[in-house]
C-alpha cells in the first residue's frame, strides 16, 4: 500500500485458490483481508464476494477456475508414471484424502479448530475410509511442509490398515490424476486442482470448521463420525476461465 500512495500505482490482487466464500471463518477475517485494499481484485468465483466488505472502490473480476487445470491430455501415461512413483503394485482403485494443515501458532481464529481437532478428525476419517474400502488403496495426503520440528504423520495407523499409504513430500496437483475418488477438507487452492481432475470430489465438513456449500451439492453421504458433520459429493457447477 506504501507503493500505491507514493507512486500512485494501481494494485492488483489475486485470490489464492478458493479462499473466500466457503469457510465460515472468513466472516471474522474481512477486516484483515488484503483483497479489499486492491484497485483491481481477481476472484475465483462470485461466492468469493460473500464475506467481503464494501468493494465499491474496486474493479472486481471473476476469473473462474483455470482451464489449464482441467487439461486431461496423456492421462493414461501420467497415471502409469504416478503409479510407478507411488510404488503401487496392485490394480485396485485408489482413494485419496487431502488432510487439513497443521497450524501450530501460524494462524488461529473462530471456526478454524486447533491441531488437536485436526489429529482427531483425520484419524476418524482415515479409519472410516480404510474400514469401508478394504478392496481399495487409501492414501493420506499431508501438507508438504513443516509447522513443527517433529511432525505426526499417522504412521501408527499403517500397522492397523494394510491398505493405507501416507504421502507428504509431493504436491497434490502432481498426483491427482491417479485417483478414482478425492476427499478433502483443506479446500483452498486444493479444491480447484481436485475439481479439475474430473473425478468425484467429496468435501469433508468438520464440526469445528463449517463451510457454505449452497448450490454445490450433488448429494450427501450418510456418516456417523465423531467431529465430522458431512461428506458431500460436489457437483460440476464451477466456472472455467477462457
Amino acid at each position: 500500500m506504501f507503493l500505491k500512495k507514493i507512486k500512485n500505482a494501481k494494485i492488483v490482487f489475486f485470490e489464492h485458490g478458493v479462499v473466500q466464500g466457503l469457510g465460515e471463518t472468513q466472516k471474522y477475517r474481512i477486516n484483515c483481508n488484503p483483497m479489499s485494499l486492491a484497485d483491481i481484485g481477481v476472484y475465483s468465483w462470485k461466492k468469493s464476494l460473500l464475506f467481503e466488505k464494501d468493494l465499491s472502490h474496486q474493479r472486481v473480476l471473476i476469473s473462474g477456475f483455470s482451464f489449464k487445470q482441467f487439461t486431461n491430455s496423456l492421462k493414461y501415461l501420467k497415471k502409469y508414471f504416478i503409479k510407478k512413483f507411488l510404488k503401487i503394485k496392485n490394480n485396485k482403485k485408489s482413494i485419496i484424502y487431502v488432510a487439513d494443515i497443521e497450524k501450530n501458532n501460524y494462524i488461529f481464529g473462530p471456526y478454524l479448530g486447533n491441531d488437536l481437532n485436526y489429529y482427531q478428525d483425520t484419524r476418524e476419517i482415515l479409519e472410516h475410509l480404510c474400514k469401508n474400502n478394504t478392496d481399495k488403496n487409501i492414501f493420506l495426503k499431508l501438507y508438504p511442509t513443516n509447522r513443527y520440528m517433529q511432525n505426526y504423520d499417522f504412521t501408527d495407523l499403517k500397522t492397523k490398515y494394510s491398505n493405507l499409504y501416507i504421502l507428504r513430500k509431493i504436491d497434490f496437483r502432481f498426483i491427482r490424476e491417479f485417483f478414482d475418488e478425492i476427499y478433502l477438507s483443506s479446500y483452498q487452492s486444493t479444491l480447484g486442482w481436485a475439481l479439475a481432475s474430473q473425478k468425484n470430489v467429496y468435501v469433508v465438513e468438520r464440526n469445528v470448521s463449517p463451510i457454505n456449500l449452497d448450490g454445490l451439492i450433488e448429494r450427501k453421504v450418510n456418516i456417523d463420525l465423531k467431529g465430522i458433520k458431512n461428506f458431500v459429493l460436489l457437483n460440476k457447477n464451477f466456472e472455467k476461465d477462457n
